[in-house]
């Protein structure tokens, strides 16, 4: 049985309207944001993972933590800065490139906040750094400090190491 011309098109008209429909459909709750620090700045809503996005009244000139990075990644998106911390774990050689797993990530490490406070979660970037990076340069438990280009916006962050 061969399809008739255009049987298909009530269907792509079905599956366009409901993805068009799921695009625009709003989410329910309202934006939670903080007041903002400037009158012009605008502090992005916050994400349940990475927390408020806010304004930056200057780039740092000491090195950066973490969470400082987490929370300014919109502001320091492609700015290039100093950020310490400790290493939670370098994804490098072979563990970023499983031969079972049949594709590879970038080789990158994990830097995690050096002394999370008592009433702030946890934070953690992740750091993209050069194929050539040994697991002996980036000890997991270790304290390191990287210079790093940040490629931030308002749901994510990640960081490009720079020499």
């Amino acid at each position: 049985m061969t399809p008739k011309p255009y049987s298909w098109l009530p269907l792509f008209s079905l599956t366009a309207m409901v993805a068009f429909t799921a695009q625009v459909t709003p989410t329910g709750g309202a934006p939670q944001s903080r007041p903002t620090q400037s009158s012009t700045a605008q502090v992005q809503p916050e994400t349940k993972t990475l927390g408020p996005d806010l304004p930056l009244s200057a780039m740092p000139t000491r090195p950066a933590g973490v969470c400082f990075v987490v929370e300014h990644r919109s502001a320091l998106n492609r700015r290039t800065v100093r950020v310490h911390g400790i290493v939670a774990a370098a994804l490098l050689g072979a563990a970023a490139c499983p031969p079972d797993r049949g594709m590879c990530m970038p080789p990158s490490i994990i830097l995690s906040e050096s002394e999370p406070g008592k009433n702030r979660p946890a934070c953690s970037v992740r750091i993209l750094v050069s194929k050539d990076a040994k697991q002996q340069d980036y000890p997991i438990g270790k304290a390191a400090e990287v210079r790093a280009t940040v490629d931030g916006h308002a749901t994510g962050v990640v960081l490009t190491r720079v020499d």
